[in-house]
């Protein structure tokens, strides 16, 4: 303890000092380094549900609780709040499906450290099914988001022998405010400046303790200060795209994974493959340490219904779920078609407040409210207070996040103000795109994951995904929905099929048709900004129903493109013309202008010229 003290000490020591000059002379702990915990304590492990008429016992890792059962309906909580279930008993399976919830994390978490307010700050629900091993007795495996914070320090002398360190963190992208810093050792203090042509100078301080081999930091968001070990070679992978670097890579086609994709030889839909094994070896020599570097996760491609490239950097695989940020988004487009597939009584057109009526009275009466439609929440044109990219906005998602005053973020939005005419302004809004799940819930009558569950993720035979959860454990659809990248992939093809998956309808051809066609148009006059504003906060285009269109350009041909896209570069890009869809996730958050060349530079440049019948 005592030395754990003077650890802390000296970091908060080092913060208040002035940066001394490089000194490549002095000792530095060269090369990589590595912290890597999780945070908080949610159960798992083997879920035992047993009933007895209406009463219900369930046990999960040590831990026990008692409920009563609703019907075919279960939900239990257990008492350490480690985490709850929702599901429901299916007669006809014999079985239980339902969602396990794993709970906000807050323990060893201080304040907002990513884009969107937090590090873990939202419950997750993870789909699961226990099947019956008994008479009563049904039993299924709980495997929650793990709430897991890697920080790597890379530090290496450069051409003018001086020290240079970048931190890195995948989850997030956390580089302590700089791509890279100058580092000053100096005993057992490491200093860290980075300089900047428009913003003060940014600061940071570590403690070297030789005798443990450990480097010891402050971060911004985590309670106590990190302490870093050297890297292992197995740390490698994590920071470096692939390892060893600089390897020369053949062409493989991706293995079948039981999940519904049909998997071929990129040459058997002509593409040259070794163009493609040529992108792989691009991606996988990236330096991480550069400015303004992709940190592409994976890629993949499938091109007339057939999976034909798959690569994973950065330690990531095609089992592992990848935070899909506001490519998230376009599920609510997804799921509103499904129910107008359904003929359920929900349309474009239907008035938001008419829906959602049984939350009022609302706030900040205005009778333009009544004119805001479901349209004008997906084309981010419904004239309510809320602007992301504007701090000020009482609608910015960050705000709608971090305010206490209530957990209702549906309420919270319909209690806005009205700031312009609706369907007259555009400016891009979370909490609008959410509201939408707000309506859909209020006319099917269902929780929003359920219903998730049974209008996208079976029917396109989705494996393990986590579904974000408001506060008050209602579906967040504002983004944020992790997901394999194969998955993913799946609603492109769907949707160049006419919005069917291996025989099984998602949405009627007719609204791929209107949904991805331009419909608000992104430009200074629809936003009402200068020029020097919009183009810091926009690229100009359009958008459809939570699709974004674009247009890519190859030599001397241009496609029209539609896609999903999520801060860091999670993208789903669909190109009709050449029955082609590509995914994208990545790690490059708060940082657009890199993560937007994914899909503007790499896919015409690497992925359009490899198709050799176009």
């Amino acid at each position: 303890m005592v030395r754990a003290a003077a650890m802390l000490l000296a970091v908060t020591w080092l913060f208040s000092s002035s940066p001394a000059c490089p000194s490549p002379s002095r000792a530095a702990p060269a090369g990589l380094w590595v912290s890597d915990q999780s945070f908080g304590h949610p159960a798992r492990g083997p879920l035992t549900i047993t009933m007895n008429g209406r009463r219900g016992r369930a046990e999960i890792d040590g831990r026990v609780a008692a409920f009563e059962i609703a019907g075919d309906s279960i939900r239990f909580a257990l008492p350490d709040s480690s985490g709850s279930f929702r599901g429901r008993f299916e007669r006809v399976d014999r079985a239980i499906r339902g969602f396990w919830i794993r709970p906000a994390i807050v323990e060893g978490l201080t304040h907002a450290s990513d884009d969107r307010g937090g590090l873990f700050d939202q419950a997750m629900a993870t789909p699961m099914w226990l099947a019956r091993i008994g008479a009563g007795c049904y039993r299924g495996l709980v495997v929650p988001l793990e709430a897991r914070f890697t920080l790597y320090l890379f530090i290496w002398s450069d051409s003018a022998n001086a020290w240079r360190a970048a931190f890195r963190n995948p989850q997030f992208n956390a580089t302590g405010g700089a791509s890279r810093f100058r580092m000053s050792p100096d005993g057992d203090s490491l200093r860290f400046v980075a300089s900047f042509s428009d913003r003060p100078e940014r600061r940071l301080a570590a403690f070297w303790d030789r005798a443990h081999s450990r480097i010891c930091v402050r971060w911004d968001g985590i309670d106590a200060p990190l302490t870093l070990r050297p890297g292992e070679p197995a740390d490698s992978a994590g920071f470096w795209p692939r390892t060893p670097r600089g390897r020369t890579f053949a062409y493989h086609a991706p293995s079948a994974g039981n999940d519904g994709w049909s998997t071929a030889r990129a040459s058997s839909v002509g593409m040259d493959e070794r163009a493609l094994a040529r992108l792989t070896e691009a991606l996988a020599d990236t330096n991480p340490v550069a400015p303004r570097a992709p940190l592409v996760h994976s890629c993949l491609v499938e091109r007339h219904g057939r999976l034909v490239y798959e690569e994973y950097f950065f330690g990531f695989d095609r089992d592992q779920t990848h935070d899909l940020r506001s490519a998230g988004k376009t599920f609510a487009s997804v799921m509103l078609g499904a129910a107008m597939h359904a003929g359920l009584p929900i349309a474009p057109e239907s008035s938001v407040y008419s829906l959602m009526a049984g939350r009022g009275p609302f706030a900040n009466p205005d009778a333009r409210k009544a004119r805001i439609t479901v349209d004008e929440l997906m084309t981010h044109t419904s004239g309510l207070a809320c602007d992301d990219n504007n701090d000020a906005s009482p609608g910015n998602e960050d705000t709608m996040q971090g305010q206490t005053a209530t957990d209702d973020w549906w309420k919270y939005t319909l209690d806005l103000p009205v700031a312009f005419e609706p369907g007259t302004r555009y400016a891009y809004c979370s909490g609008g795109m959410n509201l939408v799940g707000g309506a859909l819930s209020a006319v099917t009558g269902c929780w929003i994951p359920e219903y998730f569950d049974s209008t996208v993720a079976r029917p396109l035979e989705f494996r393990r995904y986590h579904f974000n959860l408001m506060p008050n454990d209602e579906g967040y659809l504002g983004g944020g929905v992790q997901l394999r990248p194969r998955d993913l992939l799946k609603l492109g093809r769907a949707y160049l099929d006419g919005g069917v998956w291996h025989g099984r309808r998602i949405v009627d051809s007719s609204w791929v048709r209107r949904s991805t066609s331009p419909l608000v148009e992104i430009s200074e006059a629809t936003t009402g900004l200068d020029s020097s504003s919009f183009s810091n906060a926009y690229l100009r285009g359009a958008d459809g129903f939570a699709w974004h269109l674009s247009e890519l350009r190859c030599g001397e041909r241009t496609y029209r493109a539609y896609g999903a896209s999520g801060n860091g570069g999670q993208l789903l890009i669909v190109v009709p013309e050449l029955d082609l869809s590509v995914v994208f996730t990545a790690g490059n958050y708060s940082n657009g202008g890199i993560w937007i060349r994914l899909r503007d530079q790499l896919v015409p440049q690497r992925i359009i010229t490899a198709i050799q019948d176009r």
